[in-house]
């Protein structure tokens, strides 16, 4: 995983130590995991198992913000780049194959017979995006519509949009 670019300039805007900040992140992000807690923690003699109490607190007010719900402090921006803009895709993505009439059991006019959606959906997009430059997300609905619309046996979208035929597809596609 990478490291979020935007939790690197919130480090570097607060001047507070990479290394450390990293550190600092991974321990909020992953503060429920037993045993994780010792480490953020006083330890028996009063004293941080990583982070002195002061220093602690320096990096909990500029990377944290409270949680109302949970009352726990949690990071303003995630430590690991999560492709937030490829989730945002995504969405778009499915209104797109909405508009062009998919469904659960894939185009209105030719259903499938099967829930085409799984949880592998946003990989498979993810994965297409990164084998078509520039992919255009209208078109790829396009293509998927027609390929529900127009295809036998179709299978669910994860296999389609994980495969080479919707990159084929894409490129013939006008």
């Amino acid at each position: 995983m990478k490291i979020n670019p935007k939790y690197l300039d919130m480090l570097k805007n607060a001047k507070l130590d990479t290394t450390k900040g990293i550190v600092f992140g991974f321990l909020i992000s992953f503060k429920h995991i037993k045993g994780l807690q010792d480490f953020i923690l006083d330890d028996e003699e009063g004293k941080r198992a990583i982070f002195p109490y002061e220093e602690f607190q320096k990096y909990s007010i500029n990377l944290c913000s409270l949680n109302v719900n949970t009352g726990e402090n949690e990071l303003i921006e995630p430590l690991f780049d999560t492709g937030i803009y490829e989730d945002q895709d995504y969405v778009t993505f499915m209104k797109y194959l909405q508009e062009r009439n998919i469904g659960n059991q894939g185009h209105i006019n030719s259903p499938v017979g099967f829930n085409i959606y799984s949880t592998d959906d946003l990989q498979a997009l993810r994965k297409t995006m990164h084998m078509i430059e520039n992919c255009d997300l209208t078109k790829l609905a396009d293509v998927v519509s027609e390929y529900y619309q127009t295809t036998n046996y179709a299978s669910k979208l994860c296999n389609f949009l994980g495969s080479q035929n919707v990159v084929s597809a894409y490129n013939l596609y006008q």
